[in-house]
């Protein structure tokens, strides 16, 4: 039997909109936000901020992400995403989060874990995301073996 999981922002009402799309074959990013313009749809005010502007702000960041990630470099004639984003000290007690580059990263130890343990983590969720298709045992075996990856990131 197979549940949806009920949140303060995924409610019943709100899954069931999705559900209504996927039933009629039409399950699209663009379907819901043109549904969501009615004013009583449950999706209405997490898609259609109050605040045009704040909208406008938000997209443009999504925006400016997508371009920083999708600089490329090319080390050794082998070609890599140029920027990851991760938690740089600015002062003794505080962090923020902001792209690094690849090979500034590769130098620094404390970045480099950041790397590797957020590698680890979408290795992580890959698997409990696939792992009902049993053709991934061989991977799901690999990245259960992987300790020298946990004792890395420690």
């Amino acid at each position: 039997m197979v549940r949806y999981k009920t949140t303060k922002k995924f409610s019943r009402e709100r899954i069931k909109s999705i559900q209504k799309l996927e039933k009629q074959g039409k399950l699209t990013a663009v379907e819901l936000v043109e549904q969501a313009e009615d004013i009583n749809h449950p999706w209405h005010d997490e898609i259609y901020k109050k605040n045009e502007n704040q909208a406008a702000y938000f997209y443009r960041l999504q925006i400016a992400r997508e371009i920083i990630n999708q600089v490329k470099i090319i080390i050794n004639k082998k070609e890599f995403y140029a920027y990851e984003n991760v938690s740089v000290k600015v002062s003794k007690d505080e962090e923020v989060r902001q792209y690094v580059s690849r090979p500034k990263i590769l130098r620094s130890d404390y970045l480099r874990k950041q790397v590797i343990a957020a590698a680890y983590k979408e290795l992580k969720n890959w698997r409990k995301k696939y792992r009902d298709y049993k053709e991934f045992d061989v991977v799901f075996k690999e990245i259960d073996e992987m300790e020298s990856v946990k004792e890395a990131i420690v």
